[in-house]
């Protein structure tokens, strides 16, 4: 099954072409659209990226750009339609806002979830301002809203 096209010319060797990147056979698949593609940026040359979907997960993918193959490498459950996603910088965690209009944090390693915050309608995204440390998320509600995610007590 082919989930990723376009992606982007730089991550394939010699080809100015976007092919098919195919999914494992052993990996789960999702079951309903996706919502969001993140990419993240680690030391190693095979990309990473985590998408959000509407069947309440958020996934996270490695590719094998020499094969054109990726593998899942970890999925949350997010007990709703999950509508954006994004990464902090440290490559250790994950933010999403989710449906009813909750913005989440995924540590990628432990998979604990915790509830930043919310808003009153859907989330549209969220992102890692790393000038100032904080997650940002925008919503339907016409709101941008800023969350210290070093507080315990989201």
């Amino acid at each position: 099954m082919s989930l990723l096209k376009g992606i982007p010319p730089q991550f394939i060797p010699g080809s100015p072409y976007s092919p098919d990147i195919q999914l494992s056979e052993t990996d789960e698949q999702p079951t309903d659209t996706i919502s969001k593609i993140s990419w993240g940026s680690t030391s190693s040359r095979d990309p990473i990226f985590a998408t959000s979907n509407w069947d309440s997960h958020i996934r996270i993918y490695q590719v094998n750009v020499p094969d054109r193959t990726m593998t899942q490498k970890t999925s949350f459950s997010t007990g709703s339609p999950s509508l954006c996603v994004n990464w902090h910088p440290e490559m250790t965690r994950v933010f999403a806002g989710c449906a009813p209009n909750l913005v989440k944090e995924f540590d990628v390693e432990t998979g604990k979830e915790i509830v930043i915050g919310r808003h009153k309608a859907p989330i549209k995204d969220v992102y890692w301002l790393s000038s100032t440390q904080t997650l940002c998320s925008i919503s339907s509600d016409k709101t941008v809203k800023f969350w210290d995610v070093r507080q315990s007590d989201h």
